[in-house]
């Protein structure tokens, strides 16, 4: 009696910096479910392309060629596949960094996706946290926070009196609502998507991509060393002043 097939799908909000060792790794474990591996890359000159394992490690990977998704698949049967999703753009997290699709018998799906998901962890780098924190979420709470404080105080310490009917200033009041009310999202849109430029949520560290990965990662340290910490310094001197 054959056994009914199961299937996993799973998007994984995590960043990753994917070098040739790990593509080679997730190829063999690809390779032990099926008998070979098809290859996806869609590049940032709007070419799809569809090269072979060795030509993917091959692959220039320049910034104007730069690959923005891999997929790696099993090859032959739907009813046993396994595909492997990595993007290197995420649009303000709408999108998971690494998708997983495994169909197959439950034995085999729980193997293959424990290995899958176990290699998976090594891809995490140093900056991983920082890549999921979201300005706009941030930033809308504390405005709101901020509006509800304001009322509660106004409403408390105001006299009671008639409103003065105004249309200029019912006009105006309506402006500055709206603008207090669209600023956070525009100033969280903006940050994120200067988080995403400095701890990308994903990265091809494959031939001309690991040279800009190791530029970058430079500049990152610098930028923490001196900027970061002399604020975190400030801080924690500033309470120590205080209230020791």
């Amino acid at each position: 009696m054959s056994r009914a097939p199961a299937s996993y799908t799973n998007g994984i909000n995590r960043s990753f910096v994917l070098t040739e060792k790990d593509i080679k790794a997730f190829c063999e474990i690809i390779k032990s479910y099926s008998e070979d591996v098809e290859v996806l890359i869609e590049c940032e000159d709007g070419v799809d392309r569809e090269p072979t394992v060795k030509q993917l490690l091959e692959y220039q990977n320049s910034a104007s060629k730069q690959i923005n998704l891999l997929r790696l698949s099993s090859k032959g049967d739907q009813e046993k596949h396994v595909s492997l999703s990595f993007r290197r753009k995420t649009w303000m997290g709408l999108m998971s960094p690494i998708s997983i699709q495994i169909r197959g018998s439950d034995e085999v799906l729980t193997r293959y996706r424990e290995r899958i998901e176990e290699s998976l962890d090594g891809l995490r780098p140093w900056y991983d946290r920082l890549t999921r924190i979201d300005a706009v979420s941030i930033l809308c709470a504390t405005f709101v926070l901020f509006i509800l404080t304001c009322f509660v105080l106004v409403a408390g310490f105001m006299p009671d009196r008639k409103p003065v009917e105004s249309t200029k200033m019912q006009a105006f009041a309506n402006l500055l609502a709206i603008a207090l009310i669209v600023t956070p999202f525009l100033a969280g849109f903006l940050l994120n998507h200067l988080r995403d430029l400095w701890f990308p949520p994903g990265v091809f560290a494959i031939n001309d991509g690991l040279k800009r990965h190791q530029t970058a990662d430079n500049w990152r340290w610098i930028l923490i060393s001196s900027v970061v910490i002399p604020i975190v310094f400030g801080i924690v001197s500033l309470i120590w002043s205080v209230f020791l």
